[in-house]
């Protein structure tokens, strides 16, 4: 502005001169102010997509893992993240809770093993994942409906 004072001599062509400076300007400051804009929409999309490859990668992980025993803390360093972001984004970006996940990942595969192998049970809940197989059978049997042992009839 400094240096359009400076130039600005008075005469109309000067005024002209001035004018069209000071457009300019004007529209290089609403150019930054609209990729201001659209670039914050494009860093919560990202945000998402950051938010939804962590969840899939965290189902990946329990889809592979789901037979040994796991902790938040496991999954959440084999993720590279911290357990509380984790859990909470799990939580906000799935139907489940990421242990609901985890026990529903068991149970769909204990079931299997019930209906295709002849394992006992106390072998299917070790199999799955679960160190008591009375344990294993009061989450089974309340997932289901039905004991471990009838489910197999």
């Amino acid at each position: 502005f400094d240096a359009m004072r400076s130039d600005y001599g008075g005469a109309a062509l000067d005024h002209a001169v001035a004018a069209a400076r000071v457009h300019c300007l004007l529209l290089l400051f609403l150019r930054d102010v609209q990729r201001r804009r659209t670039a914050a929409p494009e860093s919560v999309r990202a945000g998402e997509t950051s938010r939804k490859r962590l969840v899939t990668e965290a189902k990946k992980y329990i889809e592979t893992h789901y037979a040994e025993p796991t902790s938040l803390e496991q999954i959440a360093a084999a993720l590279r993240t911290s357990p509380f972001h984790l859990s909470r984004v799990f939580g906000q970006e799935s139907d489940f809770s990421l242990f609901g996940y985890l026990a529903s990942v068991r149970m769909t595969k204990a079931r299997q093993l019930l209906l295709e192998e002849s394992l006992s049970v106390a072998e299917v809940a070790y199999a799955v994942g679960y160190a008591s197989p009375n344990y294993f059978a009061k989450v089974f049997r309340r997932a289901f409906g039905i004991p471990p042992s009838k489910a197999r009839r």
